[in-house]
Order: structure tokens, then sequence, then C-alpha cells
């Protein structure tokens, strides 16, 4: 009897994981990138397991997604003169930001939906998160636009003193670019159909037409 209970206190890691993963499921995906000198950490924290087994089992798209929102910061915000979490003294400073999760979540639908996104395919939902992320960073500039003049004025300093210029904001210029972005990646999107005519798209549309048609109803 000592002898088998002897064996029980010598399990290894591994072991114990697999008795602990016939109580919360497969952890597989976990353990095979997981540093093995660091299992009994696992071990320490079962309670936490179950939580991380289903996010690593839905795959990284998600964390994907997670990884695009800015962390709340009412006094850098772009959103500072719209955000009614700011103005209703609710912002969760140093949180991932409430608004950008919706418009997130909400973005990754509509797209998926107006462009039958298979979320099984790796390429595509990389093209569709990448699209999603210079969409945000559109939108932050916009805010940021909002809260300043779109044409500035620039002093440089010079042997003959301060001169005086006037410029473009650099947040529209960014806006610009992304604009140029965003038709890029759905340009590359776009050309890994094997089908166009099902978006109502082809050869002789422009991209401009191609972009309403993807957008049409998304913030």
């Amino acid at each position: 009897m000592s002898s088998n209970l002897n064996l029980r206190e010598e399990l290894t890691p591994i072991q114990q994981l697999e008795i602990i993963q016939d109580e919360i499921g497969d952890l597989t995906p976990l353990l095979a990138v997981y540093p093995e000198e660091e299992l009994l950490r696992l071990i320490k924290n079962k309670d936490k397991l179950k939580q991380l087994s289903e996010i690593m089992n839905r795959g990284m798209m998600n964390i994907s997604a997670t990884v695009i929102v800015m962390k709340c910061d009412s006094t850098e915000c772009p959103y500072k003169m719209s955000c009614p979490l700011l103005k209703a003294g609710l912002a969760p400073d140093g949180y991932a930001c409430p608004i950008e999760k919706k418009m997130i979540n909400e973005l990754e639908l509509a797209l998926t939906d107006a462009l039958d996104i298979d979320t099984a395919d790796t390429v595509e939902m990389e093209l569709l998160y990448d699209f999603i992320d210079a969409k945000v960073l559109d939108l932050r500039t916009s805010g940021m636009l909002a809260n300043t003049s779109l044409v500035q004025e620039i002093t440089k300093e010079g042997r003959g003193g301060a001169t005086m210029s006037k410029d473009v904001a650099p947040e529209f210029t960014i806006k610009m670019d992304l604009k140029t972005l965003k038709s890029k990646l759905l340009n590359e999107f776009m050309a890994t159909r094997l089908s166009k005519k099902r978006y109502g798209v082809n050869t002789s549309n422009s991209m401009e037409d191609i972009i309403k048609n993807a957008m049409d109803g998304i913030v």
C-alpha cells in the first residue's frame, strides 16, 4: 500500500496535468507552448486553467482583436470630445477602452458578414484584423482632429529668429495614409477570393466602390 502512495506522490508535472485535464478539458494547446520548466506554476494555479484552456482552444485570433484596443487614458483620449464614459465620469483609466472594444466587435461582425469571411481561414482572418486595426487607428485620428484645427501654425527657429508658417495637422496626413492602407488591405483581401461577383465587385469597380460596398452600414 505504501508503495502505491509513493508512486502517486512522485507523479511528474505532466502526469498531474493529465489528471487535471480530465476535470477541466483539453490543455494541449497551452502545454504545447508553455515552458516545461514552469509547469508547476500551472498546477499551483489550476483554478485559472479552465479559462486559459478556453482562450487557447479558441485560437490566437481572439487575442489579435484584444491587442488592438488602446488603454483608457482620460487625459489623452482621442475620443474625449464624444466618449460617454468620460462625460459620465466612468472612464476606466488604465484598462482596455470599452468604446474601442465595442467598435472592434461590431466591425468584426459586420465585415465577416458583409464579405462572407471564412473564420477558419487564417489568411482571411489576418487580413480582417489588419483592416480593423487600420480602421481603429483611422477613427482615433478622426477623434484627434476633432480636438484640434485641420490647419496649424508652425513656429520654426532660424538664424534670423522665429518664423511662422501654416501646414495641415499631422493627424490629417496620418488619416490619409491610413485610408490608402485600408484600400490596399481590401484589395489584397478581394484578391484572395475566388468569386468577386459574389460581392457585387468586378474588375471595372474602383477601389472606392469596393470600400463603399464593404463598409456599408459600418462605423
